[in-house]
């Protein structure tokens, strides 16, 4: 009977794992709550519904203006996805910074040759091993810049991951006490 419940303990711990998905991080990615609330500005951007790349409404940069969010600390290796949508009548750059714990940064322009939307993917600028703290973009002369669609995507296991790990080890227990 013992190896019994072993067995069934074992394969639920083992065989019957949960998984993680990419859940979105960041609040109010598409300002489509038509308000710049969570997200961290300096100077005057403003949500717009001038222009969208989806849903009714963007936010735009004049000048030196910033917009971005804090994050609780995520670790690189947690996220899949760091990306936003840009869209600017003239064509001249925008800057970006990446902020982690240790109090470094990663930073770099986005520039393009035409008037249309366009996506911006920085995944691949996050440094392994750093816990990301946040992330900003900057507006330049003359305005302005439209921005939507950001996304920080990042793993977060299901609830049931968690569940069937305490289960095996009541399990685990239980088969202790037998």
């Amino acid at each position: 009977m013992r190896k019994f419940v072993l067995a069934v303990v074992l394969i639920l711990m083992v065989g019957v794992g949960g998984s993680a998905t990419a859940t979105e991080i960041f609040l109010n990615p598409g300002f489509e709550t038509g308000s710049l609330a969570p997200w961290v500005t300096t100077g005057s951007p403003v949500v717009t519904s001038a222009e969208a790349h989806t849903g009714t409404f963007s936010v735009a940069l004049f000048g030196g203006e910033t917009v971005g969010q804090n994050v609780l600390g995520m670790a690189v290796s947690d996220i899949t996805e760091l990306s936003f949508w840009v869209k600017r009548p003239t064509v001249v750059l925008n800057s970006w910074q990446i902020f982690y714990s240790d109090g470094s940064n990663t930073s770099g322009f986005v520039s393009f040759t035409t008037s249309d939307w366009h996506f911006f993917d920085l995944t691949s600028n996050l440094v392994a091993g750093k816990i990301l703290t946040g992330f900003r973009i900057s507006g330049t002369s003359p305005g302005p810049a439209y921005l939507d669609d950001f996304s920080l995507q990042g793993v977060v296991p299901e609830p049931s991951t968690a569940l069937l790990l305490g289960l095996g080890l009541v399990g685990m227990a239980g088969y202790r006490r037998l």
